[in-house]
């Protein structure tokens, strides 16, 4: 996934570096939503449950103030937006990056609630395959990019540990010519 589009040329020790400070931010938001939720989810659920739609909305905003209106913002971005301003600099990044995170869903009297509970309940690995598949389409349509500059050095983030110290792992591999099954490259770790 692309850690910052504006990274040009990063070295290994550039990209650890990054992927160590993004993991510390993971996880220290991890912990603090499932202490949160450890204390107050009843108190929570009661008084969200209780708000009207229009309150939630006005809510949420307050929360994330650009969140995007619509259910898929990322396809009403592609609809709206052409290929040039779109591929150059999109004014809908957001909604590219976080195609869940809209007001249309999250408003909804249940949506949030397990939002929140299953986001507080199990660690970062469990969501990192949706969360990279969420943002297929601002990848394909070339709103957002992952790092360029990798042409050199091939790196490997691992999204799959389960502690800080596995979490966000990087090391470098070596792209094999035999392509697997899914239509990625195989991966050996160098010596």
């Amino acid at each position: 996934m692309g850690i910052n589009g504006n990274l040009r040329d990063p070295t290994p020790e550039t990209v650890t570096n990054l992927a160590q400070d993004r993991v510390t931010s993971i996880f220290d938001n991890y912990e603090t939503l499932q202490a949160i939720l450890e204390r107050h989810e009843a108190l929570i659920r009661q008084r969200w449950t209780k708000k009207k739609p229009e309150q939630r909305k006005k809510q949420l905003l307050e929360a994330w103030p650009r969140m995007s209106k619509n259910h898929r913002p990322d396809f009403v971005a592609y609809k709206k937006e052409p290929e040039y301003a779109r591929q150059h600099r999109t004014k809908y990044r957001q909604a590219y990056l976080w195609p869940h995170i809209n007001l249309e869903d999250l408003s909804q009297a249940s949506t949030v609630l397990r939002f929140l509970n299953s986001r507080g309940r199990h660690s970062p690995a469990t969501f990192s395959v949706i969360d990279q598949e969420s943002v297929r389409t601002g990848l394909k349509t070339k709103a957002i990019r992952c790092i360029s500059g990798l042409k050199i050095i091939h790196l490997y983030i691992d999204l799959l540990g389960e502690s800080r110290q596995e979490y966000g792992q990087v090391s470098e591999y070596e792209p094999s010519a035999k392509k697997t099954a899914k239509g990625t490259f195989q991966m050996r770790q160098k010596h």
